[in-house]
This record gives C-alpha cells, structure tokens and sequence, in this order.
C-alpha cells in the first residue's frame, strides 16, 4: 500500500519582498519630511513670535518715553529770544541719524522718598542694536554710567528723524535753525519763539528675521510746545506775597 504525503509551502518571493521593502522606503521618507516640515513651521513660528515680542517691547517702551517728554531747556545764562544763536546743547531735545536724547518725566522710585522729578534718556543705534539710557542728571553725560537696556538686536540700516512737519535728520539744526526749531507766532506778542520738541519723529531699520529682511518705519508724535520755555534755573528770589502791590497804604 502506498502512502503519499504532499506538502504545501507558501511564502514571500524575493520581488514581494522588494516591493514591500520600497513602499515601506517610500512611507518612511514621506512621514520624516512631514516631520521635518513641522519642525520648520515651528522653529520660523518661534523666531516670529520671538521678533514681534521683541518689536512690541521695543515699540511701547518709546511710545511712553513720548508721552512722557518734556520741552525743557537747559540754563545756559541766554533768554529764549536769544536761544537761535546759541549752543544747540541748551535745548532738552537734540536728534542725530543715529541717537536722541530728551529730557521726560521720570519714574517713581519708591526706595527714595525724594526722587528725581525728570531725567534724561538717551536712544542710539550702534552695533547693529537700538540701545536705550537713562541717565539720572540733566547734563554732564560724559561722567555718568547709565542704566543701558538693550532693545532691538540684530538690525541695519537704522536711522532718526525729526518732524517739523518735515522730515530733518538734525534737529535743532544750527545751519538753519528758523526752520528746523519750528518757528511759532505769538498773535498777542508779534514775536517769534522757538519750538523745543518737533511734532514728532520717525525711526526707520530693517529688522533681520532669519534670513530675511523686513523694513520697519515707527512714527511717534509729540506734544505741542508750551509759549515759554522751561528753564532748569529755578527764581532766585521768590516772592512769598500773592499781592503785586507791595505798597499797603494804596489799598
């Protein structure tokens, strides 16, 4: 009697193995740059918040810098008719291409009971970087450390302007000071009296967000100048007596 037993084998082939081998390839590649993607698409989301934060710190912090201006002029012994012809250092407010310096309210401190009503501060553009200043005194810079903060990094091409309305780079300009100092009529006095602070500024960079480029302009407006000027000087001699007439047998 005869048994015979047949068996049956199954299994992948070489070439069924290849292929499943290359889809598999495929869908790796697929899924690591969708992976790759998304990682790029966060990383430039990061650098973006990152830069407008920055831009958003940068911009409020002048904004109140600007409200907060003072039209002051510092002594230098010479009425305010007679301001056109001297050093532009008298005036608070002096603006450069590259740096602004004004004279604003100054914050409270609340570790000193006295504190100092005004100080200065001091904006530049320097190593690709807009830097802020605050010096506690007036004048005499040069012999002060100030508080430096760092605003804006990684920017070019940055520069300031004065708007009187018109856009001047120096302001006051002592090459034409009548029309950069703004110039303003009295209608009760005829005289002419110069402005200490221009209607505003503008401040112009290209910020460098990754490897692109971006061209910012601000614009800040400041407030009207006040009629007289304010003199760092107090009145010598006050007058404690309200009544202009210092004669009591008149009344």
């Amino acid at each position: 009697m005869k048994n015979n037993n047949t068996f049956s084998q199954s299994g992948f082939t070489l070439l069924e193995l290849m292929v499943a081998m290359s889809i598999f390839a495929v869908l790796a590649v697929v899924g690591w740059q969708v992976f790759d993607g998304l990682n790029r698409s966060k990383e430039r989301a990061q650098l973006q918040a990152t830069a407008l934060s920055e831009m958003q710190y940068a911009y409020l912090q002048i904004q109140k810098d600007m409200a907060q201006v003072v039209p002051y002029q510092l002594d230098n012994g010479t009425s305010a008719s007679e301001s056109l012809s001297t050093d532009t250092k008298a005036n608070g407010f002096t603006l450069s291409a590259n740096s602004m310096s004004f004279i604003r309210f100054a914050d409270p401190d609340p570790r000193y009971q006295n504190s100092a009503l005004l100080e200065r501060v001091v904006y530049r553009i320097a190593d690709n970087r807009l830097l802020r200043q605050r010096f506690r005194s007036l004048s005499d810079l040069e012999n002060q450390t100030p508080v430096e903060s760092v605003l804006l990094a990684e920017i070019s091409e940055g520069h300031f302007q004065a708007l009187t309305p018109e856009p001047i780079s120096i302001f006051p300009d002592k090459t034409n000071p009548a029309e950069s100092l703004g110039l303003q009529q009295e209608p009760q006095q005829k005289i002419m009296t110069p402005a200490l602070l221009p209607k505003g500024i503008t401040i112009d960079y290209v910020y460098q967000l990754g490897s692109q480029s971006v061209p910012i302009s601000w614009q800040f407006s400041l407030t009207d100048t006040p009629p007289n000027p304010v003199s760092s000087a107090p009145n010598p001699n006050p007058n404690p007596n309200p009544n202009p007439n210092p004669n009591p047998n008149d009344n």
